[in-house]
C-alpha cells in the first residue's frame, strides 16, 4: 500500500482509496456541466506520483518529524505524464487540447505553472520528462474505467460510454 495522506492520529488513506475518492467526488461536482467524465479521470490521476516508496518514504518522514523539504518530491507530474503519454499527438485536434486541458489540471493542483515560457517553448515537455509514470494501480483502474476515458481523451467519437 502506498501512502497519500497521514492525519495528526498516525492513521493513513492510502493512494489508491484518495484516487478513486477524489475522482467520485471530482466526478460529481461537474456532472452537472456535463464534465462528469473529465473529472473523474483528472482525479484518478491527480497524485498518480504519490503511487512510489520514494513519496511513502518523505511522508513518513515529515510524520516523523524529520527534516524534510515540503514539494522535494513531486507527485503531480506522473498523472500529466501519463495523459500526455496516452493521448497527445502532434496534430492538435480537439484530443490533443483536452489532453493538454486534463494534464494542465493534474500538473497544477498546487500551483499553477506557464504552458509555454518564455522561449516559446512547450511547458508540458518538462513535465512530460521530470516524472516517470507511476501507479499500475492508476493504469489499471483507467482500464477499468474503459470507454469512459476513450470519450474523454475524444477517441470514441461516437459519443457512447
Amino acid at each position: 500500500m502506498h501512502i497519500a495522506h497521514i492525519d495528526n492520529y498516525g492513521n493513513y488513506q492510502s493512494c489508491r482509496d484518495h484516487s478513486i475518492g477524489t475522482a467520485e467526488i471530482a466526478g460529481k461536482r461537474l456532472g452537472g456541466i456535463y464534465l462528469e467524465n473529465t473529472a473523474y479521470l483528472a482525479g484518478i490521476l491527480h497524485d498518480a506520483g504519490k503511487f512510489s516508496v520514494e513519496f511513502d518514504n518523505y511522508i513518513k518522514a515529515a510524520c516523523e518529524g524529520k527534516n524534510v523539504r515540503r514539494g522535494s518530491v513531486i507527485h503531480s507530474f506522473a498523472g500529466c505524464s501519463y495523459m500526455l503519454n496516452k493521448y497527445h499527438s502532434s496534430k492538435l485536434d480537439i484530443a490533443d487540447v483536452t489532453s493538454e486541458l486534463i494534464a494542465y489540471a493534474i500538473a497544477a493542483h498546487h500551483g499553477l505553472f506557464d504552458c509555454i515560457n518564455e522561449n516559446e517553448e512547450f511547458g508540458f515537455t518538462y513535465r512530460r520528462n521530470k516524472q516517470p509514470q507511476r501507479g499500475c494501480f492508476i493504469v489499471r483502474r483507467i482500464g477499468q474505467v474503459g470507454q469512459r476515458t476513450q470519450r474523454i481523451a475524444g477517441k470514441d467519437r461516437t459519443g457512447t460510454i
